[in-house]
């Protein structure tokens, strides 16, 4: 696969992404990935997975993010 890609002149780098799976009771599971605007690689995906539409502005937050009753973020 390597050569292949050599000769195509493309790489094997995915640009930097994080997998979201989102899901309420009455509602189909929502799977889907967010790009970082600004990667490198983000207009040479090797699996051609990046849409503009994923790709997103990313803000520092100054407290841990919680909405009450609805969703956290533990990493």
């Amino acid at each position: 696969m390597g050569q292949l890609l050599l000769t195509l002149g493309r790489h094997n780098i995915r640009p930097s992404h994080l997998h979201i799976m989102i899901d309420a009771p009455g509602f189909h599971k929502l799977t889907t990935s967010l790009y970082p605007e600004g990667d490198v690689f983000l207009s040479s995906d090797a699996v051609f997975g990046v849409k503009r539409s994923l790709v997103v502005v990313s803000k520092r937050a100054s407290a841990p993010f919680c909405i009450k009753n609805f969703a956290s973020w533990t990493f």
